[in-house]
């Protein structure tokens, strides 16, 4: 009989990737498979039909920490070093403990998700430390391509930023996690073996995810339907394009080879080479991607406000329509009206001719009566002056 532990090590896998890179759907299936999703957890919507697993209260948090160091979810440069060590950043601190508390109380096994993690692996690593939990760090990748189509769709962001933004998530959270536990999967092989991602992730960091057995097949497999999967992309279709940034090529072919294979060391200075002149050049150009993020916030606004227009004239022919539709109900109501009103009022001629006939006949009746009482009465008297004779006529025979 094994002797039970007094004191069980609190472990997060901490889902890394680039938004839009399928890191929603391996967070749901780590919740299927025996890990805990916060207590709030944020609502599907059209543009993430599984629904985020990420937290109410983590999401706000993020943005308010983002804006404080003058970045957003879409910035595609890294975060300033000086924050990390900033008196704001220990007020944000604070307030992610009290909140990891809230969403995840004691629980010894969870998942935590949100792509902005990615580029705060060092705030997150010191509030797990602080609650005592240890971090597993599951990095997913997508076709940048696939990124790219569905960020356009979803936010009108150039495919160009949108690589920048993939860069800069990629390259940021695997630098920050090299002396962590960790492991490297991909969208499309938790879609296509879903138990072999599950498989790999248990194996490189050394965790046992309580549910996975034959038991939970069919329901991952009915949670990954083929649906989800949009914006498909050959590799090759990347990889072999001289018109891509060599950046963006030389790492998806790192992390791909990564996924496949495994991970190499060898290529931590192919890594670093680019995280470093990434960075570097990237003043030079800041100016001009600026202001391909304002065409592109203007591109939504704009999208937004012919959006409002289209459902407001939506709304207003509606109104229209259902306007004309009570108009001729109410025609047709009238019409019926008095069409009804037409034939009541000629019965009610009828029935007023039939009350006269019967009142002149009443009179006629009553004259008819009248007569035949004062008849009557003259016969009563005749009839008495008949017997008043016949007496005297008796008396007088008599």
């Amino acid at each position: 009989m094994s002797k039970k532990k007094s004191k069980s090590s609190r472990i997060a896998i901490v889902v890394l990737g680039m938004h839009r890179s399928g890191t929603s759907a391996l967070a749901g299936v780590l919740n299927i498979l025996g890990c805990d999703k916060p207590a709030t957890v944020m609502d599907p919507n059209p543009f993430n039909e599984l629904g985020y697993f990420e937290s109410k209260r983590i999401y706000p948090l993020h943005s308010e920490l983002l804006a404080s160091a003058a970045s957003r979810w879409d910035d595609w440069q890294p975060i300033n070093p000086g924050w990390f060590d900033s008196p704001r950043a220990e007020e944000f601190h604070d307030r992610a403990v009290e909140t990891m508390q809230n969403e995840f109380g004691t629980s010894r096994l969870f998942v935590l998700k949100d792509p902005r993690i990615s580029r705060l692996v060092p705030f997150w690593r010191g509030v797990l430390a602080d609650i005592g939990v240890s971090p597993r760090f599951v990095l997913t990748l997508r076709n940048p391509l696939e990124v790219a189509a569905s960020l356009a769709k979803r936010d009108n962001i150039n495919s160009e930023l949108s690589m920048l933004i993939w860069l800069q998530h990629m390259l940021q959270a695997e630098y920050d996690t090299r002396d962590q536990k960790r492991c490297f999967t991909g969208f499309a092989q938790l879609m296509d073996n879903w138990a072999g991602v599950a498989e790999t992730i248990q194996t490189k960091l050394d965790v046992a995810l309580p549910r996975m057995s034959m038991g939970v097949v069919g329901e991952v497999e009915a949670f990954l339907r083929d649906g989800l999967r949009h914006h498909n992309q050959d590799p090759q279709k990347l990889l072999a394009n001289p018109l891509i940034s060599s950046w963006v090529r030389d790492t998806y072919e790192v992390f791909l080879r990564w996924v496949q294979t495994g991970e190499d060391k060898a290529d931590f200075a192919t890594l670093d080479r680019i995280r470093t002149t990434f960075e570097e050049t990237a003043p030079s150009f800041a100016r001009l991607v600026q202001a391909s993020r304002d065409d592109a916030r203007a591109a939504r606004e704009a999208n937004s406000e012919v959006a409002r227009l289209t459902e407001e004239a939506a709304t207003l022919k509606s109104a229209s329509s259902e306007a004309g539709n009570r108009a001729e109900e109410a025609a047709k109501t009238a019409e019926r009206l008095k069409s009804e009103l037409a034939e009541k009022t000629t019965a009610l001629k009828s029935l007023q001719e039939r009350e006269a006939a019967l009142r002149t006949e009443s009179e006629t009746g009553k004259t008819e009566i009248d007569r035949l009482k004062g008849e009557t009465a003259r016969l009563n008297d005749a009839v008495r002056q008949a017997r008043g004779k016949a007496d005297t006529l008796d008396k007088t025979v008599a």
